[in-house]
């Protein structure tokens, strides 16, 4: 079983909706085979802290996924929640100027905070509007979940308070992934060593898989960074152009989002797309073009 979760000091993730709303749905069926792991992987959940028992007469749908190495993973639906909330507007960085504050830096490291929303302690008296029900039993987050749609927002604002001190003198934020870059492998040793020991004093652990350790060229949000040039990720390109014609509306944001990650090195990416971005409109009638089949 996994460690008691360290919750960060300071701010608190805070749920504002309109006064008397409430969502009060049901979730999906668990497979019967998954019952058994999603009982003990809730009772698990419950001795870290990260989840409670609640008297909640909110119920928020959830769904119980098989990860590929047999575990569970809990992954709440909050669209309606999310609907009843105020948006935060506290701004993500954009790949682009993380990528260009690397230009010239010889050696980077990746380093993945390990269930990072876990960190963040939801204020009280707002946990019971994240409340979902199994086998008879309610239960609320007492940490900030995924799929909370302010969660990418706070989660960039805590840990760029927590490594201010570092951030833009080698070393980038994006949400839980920290970039330590530097043209000297004892500058970036000693870096390395300043965010290991910050993590240790605020108790955040660091997923071993997914650390990309002093290397020459890593990679971040599907692009490839290296301190000299910027390129799309192989695996990201292919996914872009073997994806098929959208059907609706749906699919073409998911696809516009796709390749929005490539604007960088797309000579006028903006008035190329100009006629996909139209269709997203409210008032626009879904109509696949010829033109937009050409873009």
């Amino acid at each position: 079983m996994n460690k008691k979760v360290v919750y960060m000091t300071g701010e608190k993730c805070v749920i504002k909706t309109k006064v008397g709303e409430k969502v009060i749905k049901r979730g999906q069926n668990v497979q019967y085979y998954l019952r058994d792991r999603l009982r003990d992987y809730l009772e698990d959940l419950v001795k870290r802290g990260v989840i409670i028992k609640s008297i909640s007469e909110r119920r928020n749908p959830f769904r119980a996924l098989k990860k590929p190495d047999g575990g569970i993973r809990l992954v709440s639906n909050l669209m309606v929640l999310n609907d009843l909330m105020e948006k935060d507007v506290y701004t993500l960085p954009l790949i682009r100027d993380i990528i260009r504050a690397t230009q010239g830096s010889k050696l980077f490291t990746v380093l993945d905070l390990k269930e990072g929303f876990y960190h963040i302690v939801i204020e009280e008296g707002h946990k019971h509007k994240t409340a979902f029900e199994f086998d008879g039993r309610v239960f609320e987050w007492n940490n900030m979940v995924m799929g909370f749609k302010n969660a990418p927002h706070l989660m960039q604002r805590v840990m760029n308070n927590a490594l201010d001190e570092l951030r833009g003198r080698g070393v980038e934020v994006y949400m839980g992934d920290i970039v330590v870059h530097a043209k000297s492998e004892r500058d970036h040793d000693e870096l390395l060593e300043k965010v290991i020991s910050k993590f240790k004093t605020l108790g955040l652990r660091v997923n071993p898989k997914k650390v990309q350790y002093k290397l020459e060229e890593i990679k971040l949000l599907g692009v490839s960074i290296n301190g000299q040039d910027m390129e799309p990720n192989e695996i990201k390109k292919q996914e872009a152009l073997e994806y098929k014609k959208p059907e609706n509306v749906k699919e073409l944001r998911r696809f516009l989002g796709l390749t929005g990650w490539f604007r960088d090195f797309i000579p006028e990416y903006a008035y190329r797309t100009v006629s996909l971005t139209e269709a997203l409109k409210k008032d626009t009638k879904w109509n696949w073009t010829d033109d937009m089949y050409g873009v």
